[in-house]
């Protein structure tokens, strides 16, 4: 059980340091926040229901396994594509213009304190 955990804490960590860093700070929590409750409520929430359907469905006890393979294959795939480049993909970009956010670079230096 220990050995899961660490697992688990080498694989969220660093994801959780990407999903930080990808979205512009002034929507930063909105965007986590739903990200990781669409994923954790809708996906993670019916797997349970889901598999038992496609179990008694089809009669297959493996065939429960379809729904969190194909999730987990769509979300390889988005993240592949959507996510490429991080900030400096064309997507990621046109949607911190649509917001009104400002890119790191195109930002005005802070002023000095003091």
């Amino acid at each position: 059980m220990t050995l899961q955990i660490v697992f688990s804490a080498m694989v969220y960590a660093p994801t959780a340091a990407y999903l930080t860093e990808l979205f512009p700070p002034r929507i930063r929590y909105t965007g986590l926040s739903v990200s990781y409750h669409l994923g954790a409520g809708v996906f993670g929430g019916f797997m349970p229901l889901i598999a038992l359907s496609l179990t008694s469905s089809t009669g297959n006890q493996l065939a429960g396994l379809a729904y969190p393979i194909a999730v987990a294959a769509v979300s390889t795939v988005v993240s592949l594509v959507l996510l490429r480049g991080g900030r400096d993909n064309k997507l990621v970009r046109a949607v911190w213009n649509l917001l009104g956010t400002p890119d790191r670079a195109d930002s005005p230096e802070p002023a000095p304190t003091g």
